[in-house]
């Protein structure tokens, strides 16, 4: 007796962290949509993609990853030699996430996105003086100290959340 799949078009939000973690050691593929919008314009929110479970991707390559108990899409920029860390950033942002420590949270890669009944390749990341700047100096960083590299990093995004917040939590407008 053969066993039969059934192949599950569209998983979305929250339920893709549970089904893509069953799969990625069996190097499924699905397709799926992210909101969000810190991949434009590569991948604009509810852009439907199709993501190889199982595949960590490397540098330039698109890859779903959980973070602080969230699921996001981003670019891999850099890979420690010895793969003790991943760093990803959002096309939309200069500074690189906080790095991945745990290749476990990587759920798999982008493989391409679908338009219409075609599956197109995920355009290339947009380039940027201070783009290279952040992504060298963070990479050296970590590569000296992958744990002050990681505390950086985290603090460097908690204080910019702090600052787009602030201004709204007083009533005020930010500036331009």
């Amino acid at each position: 007796m053969t066993e039969k799949s059934t192949p599950v078009d569209l998983v979305e939000g929250e339920g893709l962290a549970a089904v893509a973690s069953l799969w990625r050691k069996a190097g499924r593929e699905l397709r799926a949509r992210f909101g969000g919008s810190s991949m434009l314009p590569a991948l604009p929110p509810g852009t439907e993609v199709l993501l190889r479970c199982g595949e960590a991707g490397g540098p330039g390559d698109v890859i779903a990853f959980l973070a602080d108990g969230r699921l996001l899409v981003h670019r891999v920029v850099a890979r420690a030699p010895d793969g003790a860390w991943t760093l990803t950033r959002g096309d939309a942002r200069v500074l690189p996430d906080a790095p991945i420590r745990d290749p476990d949270s990587i759920l798999g890669r982008v493989a391409g996105i679908w338009r219409g009944a075609s599956l197109e390749p995920v355009p290339a990341a947009p380039d940027s003086f201070p783009r290279r700047w952040a992504l060298r100096f963070f990479s050296a960083v970590l590569q000296a100290s992958p744990g002050v590299g990681s505390v950086a990093l985290r603090w460097l995004h908690t204080g910019n959340r702090l600052a787009r917040t602030l201004p709204r939590l007083l009533g005020r407008r930010p500036a331009l």
